[in-house]
């Protein structure tokens, strides 16, 4: 019998982030361009080579070399550039791994303007990783994440409410932070806000809505929206039953990597 896929709640994103609403978008510019602005000490260029030195985009890995160039983007005023050479202590990435010193740039990160490192620190508060375990420390962090933009850090604090962790349970405020998340780019929270849709869980019961967030959820990058999604169109729950519509947006849950997708079109296609 097949349940409704949920997605983990408690799994930060430790990657790298290559764009930020204060910096030009350089992922697209050829690679000889984006080097001379480097070498000109332009941040925007300097955080966009480095993301390719380390992912071997057009270029070797080389995670030192992209370190480097993200600690002289913060040098020069960028948070992101401290952000992302702040995961690669958490990860060891081109760096003896260093949790503590982690921190202490998502901090540096943040003193910047950007949002992204307090969310990874509030994180690690949470977890207990080179810092004494703080659930209210935590949630005062993911807050501050997202009022500088990172929608991550509304989505955590979302759980917390949903949860009674560390805050008071509040089903109706963690549905607020989802929609909070969902709107800065951050798919969980759609998710999450259409399984309460879904289940009338802080807010009236709505399976069209839930079906909304559930796609919204799914663009935006978290495939347990469309999982849900076709799930409710596979059974008719709510919706008018469509095997079709169902089957391809379990195709599109499945190529965003959602193990339960596959499984799912295996089932379609024998009839169970």
């Amino acid at each position: 019998m097949k349940t409704y896929l949920l997605t983990s709640l408690i799994v930060i994103l430790l990657t790298l982030v290559t764009a930020h609403a204060k910096l030009e978008d350089l992922s697209k510019m050829p690679l000889a361009e984006v080097q001379a602005k480097a070498a000109k000490n332009e941040p925007a260029a300097m955080i966009e080579l480095g993301v390719r030195l380390q992912l071997g985009t057009g270029l070797p890995v080389n995670f030192k070399a992209a370190n480097e160039l993200f600690l002289k983007a913060g040098n020069l005023g960028v948070g992101l550039g401290y952000y992302n050479f702040g995961v690669n202590y958490q990860l060891g990435n081109g760096v003896t791994k260093d949790v503590a010193n982690a921190n202490e740039l998502y901090l540096k990160a943040y003193s910047l303007g950007d949002g992204h490192g307090y969310c990874n620190l509030g994180y690690n508060y949470q977890m207990g990783n080179g810092v004494t375990k703080d659930m209210a420390k935590a949630n005062e962090l993911y807050l501050k994440a997202g009022d500088l933009g990172d929608g991550r850090g509304y989505f955590y604090l979302g759980v917390s409410y949903a949860t009674g962790n560390g805050v008071t349970k509040d089903v109706a405020k963690a549905n607020e932070l989802y929609l909070k998340a969902g709107d800065l780019g951050e798919g969980r929270g759609y998710f999450c806000l259409g399984v309460n849709y879904e289940h009338g869980n802080g807010v009236t019961k709505d399976v069209a809505k839930a079906n909304e967030l559930y796609i919204k959820a799914g663009d935006l990058g978290a495939g347990s929206g469309y999982w849900n999604f076709a799930y409710n169109y596979e059974n008719g729950n709510g919706v008018t039953k469509d095997i079709k519509l169902a089957r391809e947006f379990y195709e599109k849950a499945a190529n965003l990597g959602v193990k339960e997708a596959r499984q799912a079109l295996k089932d379609l296609d024998a009839g169970k």
